[in-house]
């Protein structure tokens, strides 16, 4: 897994502020990259500033559909984002 620090971005859903992201591949995250916030496990995307946008429930839907692998992928995230929010991070 590859770590890369990003500008500082605000998550359009929770609020919470991002600086990182995570990539399997090891690759750096583009513009139109997907993701997943960290506060609330939505699915996000960046846009061409690499800022953090919404995704249009049809975009999730066309992935599931078209790119079941990466959709599987994202879900995998998201869960374990859910688990450690619900864990209760006692470390910070």
């Amino acid at each position: 897994m590859r770590k890369t620090r990003m500008p500082e971005s605000v998550c359009p859903y929770c609020r919470k502020t991002l600086n990182g992201a995570a990539s399997l591949d090891l690759a750096s995250p583009s513009s139109g990259d997907l993701t997943v916030c960290f506060g609330c496990a939505r699915f996000l995307q960046f846009d061409k500033n690499l800022m953090l946008a919404k995704v249009e429930e049809s975009e999730i839907d066309q992935i599931k559909q078209k790119e079941p692998e990466l959709y599987a992928e994202l879900e995998r995230f998201k869960l374990a984002i859910q688990q450690k929010n619900e864990g209760g991070d006692r470390n910070g």
